[in-house]
Formats: C-alpha cells, structure tokens, sequence
C-alpha cells in the first residue's frame, strides 16, 4: 500500500513539474529597453502611440451619369478616414464644394476601368487626393488618411 501511495506522490509531482515547465516555456518574456549614454535611439520612445482614427460617411451617396453610348450610371457611397476631428469639421463646413469635387471627378470615370479592382483603387487615390486638397484650403494638408468605397454600383 505505502508503495502505491508513493507512486501516486511521484506522478503527481512530475505533472506538477511538467505542467510548471510547460507554462515558463510557453511565456513570452519582453526585455526591458536598454538604454546606452550617448544613444540618440535612447532618448527616443519606443514606440509611438497610435493615434485614434475617425470616419466620416458622406451622405447622401453619390450617383452620376458615365460617359458611354448607353445610359450608365455609377452609384458610390464614400467614408473618409482622418485622425483630425478639426478635417471632419471642414468637410462638414465644406460639404457643397466637397460634393461638386467628387460628383465632377465620379463623371469622367470610365465604365470598363471601374469593372476591376485597379480601377476602384485609381478611384479611391483621386477622391482621397480630392477630399485632402479641399481640407488643405480650408484648413492644414496632409489630413485625410484615406477614402474607402462603402457601396459600389455600377447599372
């Protein structure tokens, strides 16, 4: 009976340590930053904090005649990416010409170049450009993150 007690003991205390070694293997250690005199990387921060982004939807959406033969249109719903709530504030201040920008630039689009995706990431570039010129007027350039196509159809 003793002996059976002491092989239970025995196993116990291998899974213990194996479990023990399992979970200081499986941890990840992040070294503190070591700062060197003299090291301009050192007085620098690690890292940069992110900065919180902001998006605002363009409402109503967008729809425009193509140029073509055939009658087509092009609907496209728009959100304009910024970590500048002052931008957002521009554009809503701004909304007319911003709207007339982007209904003139949606225009001259091509059908056939719009049917693949370089052609929505060509879009995407000119309408950022776009809204960041009119934020640039009004306000500061370099604002506008991005543009992103939330709804796009083509008839």
């Amino acid at each position: 009976m003793k002996k059976m007690i002491f092989a239970g003991a025995g196993v116990l205390a291998l899974m213990g340590v194996a479990i023990a070694s399992s979970v200081f293997v499986m941890m990840k250690f992040s070294p503190a930053p070591t700062a060197v005199m003299g090291d301009p990387a050192a007085a620098m921060p690690m890292s940069k904090p992110e900065m919180d982004i902001l998006y605002h939807h363009v409402q109503p959406e967008f729809v425009v005649n193509l140029p073509g033969g055939r009658n087509r249109f092009l609907m496209v719903e728009m959100s304009i990416a910024t970590d500048d709530q002052k931008a957002i504030d521009v554009i809503d201040e701004h909304q007319p010409e911003l709207r007339n920008d982007l209904l003139m630039l949606l225009g001259e689009q091509d059908p056939t170049s719009l049917a693949g995706n370089d052609g929505k990431l060509a879009l995407r570039s000119e309408a950022a450009a776009v809204v960041d010129g009119l934020v640039e007027r009004h306000y500061a350039p370099g604002r506008i993150r991005d543009v992103y196509l939330t709804r796009f159809v083509i008839q």
